[in-house]
């Protein structure tokens, strides 16, 4: 009986001495509707992009013009030579504006990028402050911080050695 109650006793103490682990999650789709600073600088991205946008439908509306040109009638070399300028102008600028590495991820790094980084000190700063043990991603579940001293063990190695032992 002693020994019952002396364990009773260890395991409520240990119990009552740890605190209990503090989990976050962060909303990454509500952060940008929630966040003037964001708000601001997605609404000046996206309308720089509407431009590039309107930029490129009016070419496209050039090429399909001289189609209907051809598609009439128009079958001359010169209004095809035009077309293919018009489509080869098109493609070119398209490419500018939205092929990899164009102006609209250019404009992305500059407006949107610095405010990722600043997100990232936001949430150091709040784990600092808060001792936090674990944040994820609401979206996805993803872990986004873990306190080193919670992180788990991998144990892929060794139940690797035990299924090639069987």
């Amino acid at each position: 009986m002693k020994y019952i109650i002396l364990t009773l006793l260890l395991a409520t103490t240990f119990l009552y001495a740890q605190e209990p682990l503090k989990i976050y999650y962060l909303d990454r789709d509500s952060l940008q509707t929630e966040s003037a600073v964001y708000v601001k600088a997605v609404k000046e991205y996206e309308k720089v992009l509407k431009g590039w946008k309107n930029e490129l439908d009016l070419l496209q509306a050039e090429v399909k013009r001289i189609q209907g040109l051809i598609d009439a009638g128009d079958n001359t070399q010169a209004t095809k030579e035009r077309l293919q300028k018009k489509q080869d102008k098109f493609e070119q600028r398209r490419q500018e504006i939205l092929g990899e590495g164009g102006l609209a991820d250019a404009k992305h790094a500059e407006m949107i990028d610095p405010l990722l980084d600043k997100t990232q000190k936001a949430i150091e700063e709040f784990v600092d402050e808060n001792n936090v043990d674990i944040i994820f991603y609401s979206d996805t579940g993803e872990i986004f911080y873990m306190k080193e001293s919670i992180m788990p063990k991998n144990l892929t190695g060794d139940i690797a050695e035990r299924v090639d032992k069987k």
